[in-house]
């Protein structure tokens, strides 16, 4: 294991006084430099080669480090032996598993949390999988303080600074207590995931959040997968999780997770600021309790979905609203698709988008806005709707705003949400998919009725072009015609082969 300035003292001790004095002068003048730290053991013991010691160098080096593993633990589970280890590098950390196939498994053994990181700086970590880690009690601490006896946020972490998450999963984690904060990880600063699960984690009690992960700042998601999360007690927020500022989809998915309880919000997130979509997908997300919010997500600030679908998500109480997704400001949904979402009461309202506020605009561009049972949009206000070449499941009286070239139709014939192929997947490696989608079937009024709005290609991405026919089709998927004599089946929409039909015969044999 290579160790940052770890000869120093030897050194002074077994030169000549003059010498020695010389050198050791010169060595604590000259700044520390960055070093890597090699962990062999998955001993969690703080001897040599271990994680523990690994850390210990690196936080008393005050430079940005990175911690690697050796080839011997590929696949290997360091499990903690109760208590977290705190990472205080004043300068920040990278602990990079990303040489080995199988990566390395962190396990709290559901006795502790895995990380505190008490100092406000970047912690990075690349191909990790953290699990069963756990923490308990009742915080009313408001300045972030990752000591696991006074801030009990975060089962798996609890970052003061910002966290980075690359080809790495955070599953079956918990914190539960008034106010817990973050299932997976909370992290005070900003959290970013690149090809990243969170997945199967939970927080729970009164005022509890981010039952996968709770980010301070804002949440930034890259081809990665947030599932199975979940957020229960009163006043509950965020089931997969809660973003304090904007948040940001890029080819992620969001699915199956839930809040339950009075004034539960957001099952699958719940962005105080700004949200932003694209060539993503929000589904099968729910929030159960009397005033319940946003079943896929609620947006405080504005919503802007680009090539995006929200599908499957439920909002289910006395009073709920938005069963897709709720957002307080301007939303815009451009060629996305918004389907098959419901409000469950006979109070409840919004099956498919909620907007409550007079001053905001909805506007659909080439939207399907469609099959939400029979209340596609609803607002306890009246806000501007403005549509053009989308289809809208409502009565033609509820756009108040511009109206061009849309259809009326509340069956929109979609095909049930697959993996219909994709130029880049979502998720940790182990567990990466195709972001899926809605085809819509050979009978849909959406097929060649859109427009293409600047988009290149449909929410699938490189090699599914946006148009494909006489013009666009309404919503996130662009239907590529049947050629019977074909042998690729759907892959071809000509006779001849073409680089479509290669990409997508690729796809399918990837992902059958």
């Amino acid at each position: 294991m290579a160790k940052a300035n770890a000869n120093i003292k030897p050194l002074c001790k077994v030169k000549p006084l003059t010498a020695a004095i010389a050198t050791c002068l010169a060595l604590t003048t000259l700044p520390s430099q960055a070093a890597t730290f090699t962990v062999n053991s998955a001993l969690d013991d703080g001897s040599a080669g271990t994680l523990r010691e690994a850390i210990g160098f690196a936080n008393s080096n005050g430079v940005v480090d990175t911690i690697n593993f050796g080839s011997g633990m590929n696949g290997l589970t360091i499990t903690l032996s109760g208590t977290q280890i705190d990472i205080n590098d004043t300068a920040g950390l990278t602990i990079d598993a990303s040489a080995l196939v199988d990566g390395v498994t962190i396990s709290g053994d559901n006795a502790s949390r895995i990380f505190g990181v008490t100092a406000a700086r970047k912690l990075v970590l690349n191909n990790l999988t953290l699990t069963q880690g756990r923490t308990t009690a009742n915080t009313i601490a408001i300045t972030p303080d990752c000591d696991l006896n006074t801030f009990t946020q975060g089962g798996a972490i609890c970052a003061e600074g910002d966290l980075v998450l690359i080809d790495s999963t955070v599953s079956n984690n918990s914190t539960t207590g008034d106010r817990a904060k973050g299932g997976g990880f909370y992290a005070a600063g900003g959290a970013t995931l690149n090809n990243s699960t969170v997945s199967d984690n939970s927080t729970a009690e009164k005022y509890a959040s981010g039952g996968g992960f709770f980010a301070a700042v804002g949440a930034t998601l890259n081809n990665s997968t947030v599932s199975n999360n979940s957020t229960a007690g009163f006043n509950a927020y965020g089931g997969g999780f809660f973003a304090r500022g904007d948040t940001t989809l890029n080819n992620s998915t969001v699915s199956n997770n839930s809040t339950t309880g009075s004034f539960a919000t957001g099952g699958g997130f719940y962005a105080k600021g700004d949200a932003f979509l694209s060539n993503s997908t929000v589904s099968g997300n729910s929030t159960t309790g009397d005033s319940a919010y946003g079943g896929g997500f609620k947006a405080r600030g504005d919503a802007t979905l680009n090539n995006s679908t929200v599908s499957g998500n439920s909002t289910a109480g006395s009073s709920a609203t938005g069963g897709g997704f709720k957002a307080r400001g301007d939303t815009t949904l451009n060629n996305s698709t918004i389907s098959q979402n419901q409000a469950q009461h006979a109070t409840a309202t919004g099956d498919g988008v909620f907007v409550p506020s007079p001053a905001a605009t909805l506007t659909l561009n080439s939207t399907i806005l469609s099959g939400n049972g029979t209340d596609n949009f609803a607002s306890n206000n009246s806000p501007t709707i403005n549509a053009s070449h989308s289809l809208f499941g409502d009565a033609v009286a509820e756009i108040n705003g511009t109206n061009t070239n849309n259809l009326f139709n509340n069956m929109p014939e979609l095909i049930g949400l697959a993996d219909n192929g994709c130029a880049a997947m979502a998720g940790a490696a182990a567990t990466a998919a195709c972001v899926q989608t809605h085809k819509p079937s050979t009978e849909s009024p959406a097929i060649d009725a859109g427009a293409a709005n600047g988009q290149l290609t449909d929410q699938r991405g490189a090699g599914f072009p946006r148009v494909i026919g006489a013009q666009a089709d309404i919503g996130a998927f662009e239907r590529v015609a049947v050629a019977p004599s074909s042998p690729l089946g759907e892959c071809d929409g000509t006779a001849g082969i073409n680089i479509q039909d290669v990409i997508c015969t690729i796809n399918k044999v990837l992902n059958p």
